[in-house]
């Protein structure tokens, strides 16, 4: 029973966070090269390794203590908060070290990427199922329901923030291929570009500054406005339907029969 029970804990952790994770590992990582003045370019293969292995240890342990740090924060007074730190500690190290190897190989982020996408769909699919039990007749959501559909949201966030992440890199490693995106006086050289052009799409606000150019950018970017329109319009008419307390007894407790 407790090995099912640590096993249910740590696929929870995984599925919820493995997202925020990897996305503040690439974030630590440009840092952690920045700051400690790695070579973008690794002179041989023994010596990428061993840059490799000294950014991957650093980075794990990094993204590993941020994650231990929020999971004690959200899980206090909690049943069973050690195991969830100690999943989240794990989560997180995996997260932070699974990045690192596209510091020399591009290709690493792809894979990253790909594994996103299919978190992404699971969240995208916890978050209509929520949002179908809350707009059932006479049911309304508490402010824990709020949080979870508001988790959603910022895991897409990140989620299509490493998508236009590794599109980039894919189109600027590629011979012939061309930029998949235009910056303002030149290419991108941090993710921060890309999650600020993230934000900017999912919030509706299009600037124009940073545009796609190439054909699966567009694509891509057209999939993104839509279901964070559409997110972000359910999620507005459930909260105008009146948020409730968790003692109510009419909430649809819909955040917590989590898979």
């Amino acid at each position: 029973m407790k090995e099912r029970s640590l096993r249910a804990v740590v696929r929870r952790v995984f599925v919820h966070y493995f997202t925020f994770c990897c996305f503040a590992g690439i974030i630590c990582l440009d840092w952690l090269v920045w700051l400690l003045g790695f070579p973008e370019e690794p002179e041989s293969v023994a010596g990428g390794w061993k840059v490799l292995a000294v950014v991957a240890l650093l980075n794990g342990a990094v993204i590993a203590a941020a994650a231990t740090l929020a999971a004690t924060a959200c899980s206090r007074r909690k049943p069973g908060r050690g195991t969830v730190v100690a999943a989240a500690a794990a989560v997180g190290w995996v997260g932070g070290v699974v990045v690192v190897p596209f510091y020399i190989w591009w290709q690493t982020m792809l894979l990253v990427t790909l594994v996103v996408a299919l978190m992404l769909a699971v969240h995208l699919r916890f978050f209509l199922r929520t949002v179908r039990r809350i707009l059932s007749p006479r049911v309304y959501p508490t402010w824990t329901d709020v949080a979870r559909l508001a988790h959603v949201y910022l895991t897409v966030l990140a989620a299509v923030t490493l998508i236009n992440t590794s599109l980039a890199l894919l189109h600027e490693s590629v011979p012939g291929w061309g930029p998949a995106y235009v910056y303002p006086g030149g290419q991108a050289r941090s993710v921060i570009d890309a999650f600020y052009f993230s934000v900017v799409v999912m919030t509706t606000l299009g600037f124009g500054d940073i545009r796609p150019v190439s054909l699966d950018a567009k694509l891509v970017v057209s999939l993104e406005c839509l279901v964070s329109y559409v997110m972000l319009a359910l999620m507005i008419g459930c909260i105008t339907r009146g948020v409730v307390g968790s003692t109510d007894g009419i909430s649809s407790q819909a955040g917590r029969q989590e898979e």
